[in-house]
């Protein structure tokens, strides 16, 4: 049996990983989602499994404000002249919300290939639950 110095394995297995990247590539990625409405069914699915039915219910009357940009810059000076207090490099982020006299929810806004505008259903819900949570404390913090 031959024996195989480190470089030499580690040569290997980056050539095994080649391969593989490159079968992907033209067999196509079967499994991995395509589209949003993939995305959001697999979403679904991994929600109705970590979590279980309940007998608890919610009913709450939101109100807030949705700031939703389409541009960086201008979402980053508004930021910024909003709460000046927390104007940092890396904030706002894709979505952010904050509470103020109305809860205040920050988005990106892109568009489709019609040209209607369109907001990353994933991230609304999730800083959604966040305005939630100041409305019921029974709601769970989405980042834990």
């Amino acid at each position: 049996m031959k024996k195989y110095y480190k470089t030499e394995l580690i040569k290997s297995v980056l050539y095994l990983c080649w391969l593989v990247v490159i079968a992907l590539l033209f067999n196509g990625c079967a499994g991995l989602p395509t589209t949003t409405k993939q995305v959001f069914n697999d979403y679904q699915e991994v929600y109705l499994r970590e979590t279980r039915p309940t007998d608890k219910s919610l009913d709450v009357t939101v109100k807030i404000r949705l700031r939703a940009y389409g541009n960086e810059e201008e979402k980053r000076r508004e930021w910024c002249r909003a709460w000046p207090v927390f104007c940092k490099p890396h904030l706002p982020t894709a979505g952010m919300s904050v509470s103020s006299g109305t809860p205040e929810i920050w988005v990106d806004l892109r568009q489709d290939s019609t040209g209607e505008v369109v907001i990353n259903d994933v991230i609304l819900g999730h800083e959604l639950r966040h305005v939630l949570k100041i409305y019921d404390r029974r709601v769970a913090d989405p980042d834990k």
